[in-house]
């Protein structure tokens, strides 16, 4: 075996082993994507967004823009008053990035091996122009924007920095609160990243600060900063399978004295995990970690809780252009009444790319979620019937088809259903009290849209 095909190799181990690392990263992360889940399907993921693009110099420039019409069935998660709104959605895209591996091959003449980047980068902005048709809801415009920035990628030791902005425009609960629900998130951090040679070992430690802001006064009770610690460590014994670990620390701090509808409590929450990532077999492959959860909260008129935290995931690739998984997860979340809740998910999701040109996602999953006491701000009982305690399923289902006439025309399609069910009622009327997480509310969507993208 020459010494080109044993580098080859091994950057190919050091990029699985990354891929495993991150996979358990953004899987303890979810949570933190909450803002962003009205997003469009296709942003979410760079290889649908992005085309050809531009050369300029050793970065790489994609400019993009959709349109699409769409409507929402229940703007504002209402149990009883639906409103329903046709919607008009724009969305002008752009990202830059040092240049990918196609391109940094082509500039290697021959044998030459490639020489790794001491500086990978990326970063993008989109902006998302919502027009409603109904008078209720306020047209406004929804940011997502974020910057990735890596020094000696690839190397034994390095070091990430990112940057994550979105501003959230879609209502997320009963109209109220002078119906402007513009929530503003941002997370900035680094990561250390350690490996040994060859990748046999992998090790990282970071730190996250996000900061959580409403702009309407009426919640300004919920405005939060959020600090996280995390570490993570993964052990491949086996060329596509790896031992791994992770531990995460949130502190949250409710920064506001403004007057709050609900209590909330500045709380720690505490999740350590093991498990194992691996292959079975050229086609079926699994994640499986178990551990321990904990949430401490400064206010004694709230309930703490420790429980186990696990995920298990079994995914299967019929063919390249064919992939399913399965998947459960128990986890602990912040939140807006009780101060977190600890949730059980079972989900799914299909992929199938037919040609190249016809893209098809579906994705599902079934929650039941346990929330912290629900308390009044005076302490007493959030709930009808004196009641503190709340318990939701919830219910989210997608489609998302796409085809592609060229590498920067296509037209899509999204179909999403959501529904939040229980017995839980607040004790006050939102038309005189606004809550920014609702109870008992069933919504339909649907989007049709063109976009180009280059």
């Amino acid at each position: 075996m020459t010494s080109g095909a044993l580098g080859h190799r091994s950057l190919a181990y050091h990029g699985l082993l990354f891929a495993t690392t991150l996979l358990l990263a953004l899987a303890g992360t979810a949570s933190w994507g909450s803002g962003k889940a009205g997003a469009q399907a296709w942003l979410q993921d760079r290889a649908r967004a992005e085309g050809p693009g531009f050369r300029l110099g050793r970065l790489e420039l994609h400019p993009g823009i959709g349109a699409e019409a769409g409507y929402d069935s229940n703007v504002f998660l209402s149990d009883q008053n639906e409103v329903g709104s046709a919607i008009l959605r724009i969305t002008p895209h752009l990202d830059l990035a040092t240049l990918g591996p196609q391109r940094t091959d082509d500039l290697v003449e021959g044998d030459e091996q490639p020489v790794l980047p001491k500086v990978e980068f990326r970063t993008g902005v989109s902006a998302s122009l919502y027009y409603f048709f109904d008078d209720a809801p306020q047209s406004n415009v929804g940011v997502d924007a974020n910057m990735r920035l890596t020094i000696m990628p690839e190397r034994p030791v390095s070091f990430t920095i990112f940057d994550t902005y979105s501003r959230n425009i879609r209502p997320f609960t009963e109209e109220g609160g002078g119906n402007d629900f513009a929530r503003n998130q941002n997370d900035v951090g680094g990561m250390f990243t350690f490996s040994s040679r060859g990748g046999v070992l992998t090790a990282r430690a970071g730190y996250t600060l996000r900061a959580d802001l409403f702009e309407s006064n009426s919640f300004d009770y919920a405005n939060s900063l959020t600090h996280r610690g995390e570490t993570g460590i993964t052990w491949r014994f086996l060329p596509q399978t790896a031992l791994i670990h992770d531990t995460r620390v949130d502190y949250t701090d409710y920064t506001s004295s403004a007057p709050s509808s609900l209590l909330l409590g500045d709380n720690t929450r505490l999740r350590s995990r093991v498990g194992v990532n691996g292959a079975l077999t050229k086609k079926i492959s699994f994640l499986a970690a178990a551990g321990y959860g904990a949430v401490f909260i400064s206010d004694d008129a709230f309930r703490e809780t420790d429980t186990v935290v696990a995920q298990g995931e079994l995914r299967v690739r019929f063919r390249p252009d064919l992939r399913w998984a399965l998947g459960y997860d128990r986890d602990i979340a912040g939140s807006f009444v009780g101060s977190f809740f600890v949730r059980d998910r079972g989900y799914t999701n299909l992929n199938l790319l037919l040609g190249g040109a016809f893209l098809l996602g579906v994705e599902g999953s079934v929650s039941y979620l346990d929330f912290g006491s629900a308390l009044e701000p005076d302490g007493t009982a959030l709930g009808v019937g004196d009641t503190t305690e709340r318990t939701d399923i919830v219910v989210r289902a997608s489609l998302f088809a796409e085809y592609r006439f060229t590498d920067w025309l296509a037209i899509n399609g999204t179909f999403g259903y959501t529904a939040d069910f229980t017995d839980f009622e607040f004790t006050r009327v939102a038309a005189t009290t606004t809550f920014p997480d609702p109870a008992d509310f069933q919504k339909f969507e649907a989007w049709f849209g063109v976009r180009a993208f280059y």
